[in-house]
């Protein structure tokens, strides 16, 4: 359904899926997480596991800092039209999973399922 929506998409918009971008975004599970004894109880969320993020930049005064974000749960990663902020591709990963690793799936499931919108591509941004 999804896959469809976005070929309607770009019916509509003469020019959707020129200018690409791709990211992720950290989603945190408020479920319990695993228990060292490794038993199952059924309220645990046992698919999810540890991300980090860290974020690094260089204040006016020349000085650099550093951010460290953790969380438990997953990652939504996407493929998104960047004039349009709408969704082309997308992928729910355990938390750990790489951002470059899946950008690389992502992009090979793009090949796969809307080969016309890779072809039509000029930008492909990504941090």
């Amino acid at each position: 359904m999804f896959d469809d929506l976005v070929r309607e998409l770009k019916k509509i918009v003469p020019d959707f899926g020129k200018r690409l971008a791709i990211d992720s975004k950290a989603i945190k599970s408020y479920a319990a997480k695993k228990n060292k004894n490794e038993k199952e109880d059924g309220r645990r969320d046992l698919d999810a596991d540890y991300g980090k993020k860290v974020y690094r930049g260089t204040r006016e005064d020349g000085t650099r800092w550093e951010k460290i974000v953790k969380w438990f749960g997953y990652k939504l990663h996407l493929v998104v039209d960047a004039s349009y902020e709408l969704p082309i591709m997308f992928s729910v990963t355990k938390a750990s999973v790489p951002d470059i690793n899946e950008a690389h799936h992502l992009l090979e499931k793009m090949e796969e399922r809307q080969p016309e919108i890779l072809k039509k591509a000029e930008i492909l941004t990504g941090d």
